[in-house]
């Protein structure tokens, strides 16, 4: 199998073109949950996020390609996935754009976006509405904190309740 046709076998959607970045990244829509990550992230960490955003939906999104290229970052997630199942795939965005558009610095960020993120010509940006939270504190954590938030709780049960029938959220 060729890179390109594993590329889409991954679901990985490219917004990392040479000389006009912000152009090609996705666009996102509410309700859609953008977890920042770098592949070079602890394995175990990496892992765990990797299972929790198959099981919920969600995005993984890179600001760019593992050690500057597809072959790596394609072998790398091969790597992470192997031992969580053979057909699980996560949608996986190299956006750099989006790390610019929303001033990530660290990994992980989650970002519940509450409007929709369009594609973006050139910077500056706009900036949807969201909540942002940052740090490794586990994905269903995350979700229980939106749960408190008007405007995000439908959006975070909903995700809560497929981590819990996928075994990785017991509830409150």
């Amino acid at each position: 199998m060729n890179v390109v046709r594993q590329w889409l076998v991954f679901g990985i959607l490219c917004g990392a073109v040479p000389g006009n970045v912000a152009a090609a990244e996705p666009a996102a829509t509410p309700g859609q949950l953008l977890i920042f990550i770098s592949l070079s992230m602890p394995q175990p960490v990496l892992r765990r996020l990797l299972v929790e955003a198959y099981h919920s939906d969600a995005t993984l999104a890179m600001r760019g390609l593992y050690q500057g290229s597809f072959a790596a970052t394609l072998q790398r997630l091969q790597t992470l996935y192997k031992p969580v199942a053979e057909n699980a795939r996560s949608a996986v965005a190299i956006a750099p754009g989006w790390f610019q558009r929303f001033d990530i610095t660290a990994v992980p960020v989650y970002m519940l976006l509450l409007e929709p993120l369009s594609r973006c010509e050139a910077p500056p940006c706009a900036v949807p509405g969201h909540f942002r939270l940052a740090g490794d504190a586990g994905l269903p954590t995350i979700l229980e904190r939106l749960q408190e938030q008007p405007e995000a709780a439908r959006y975070a049960t909903a995700m809560l309740e497929k981590l819990a029938a996928a075994g990785l959220h017991a509830g409150r």
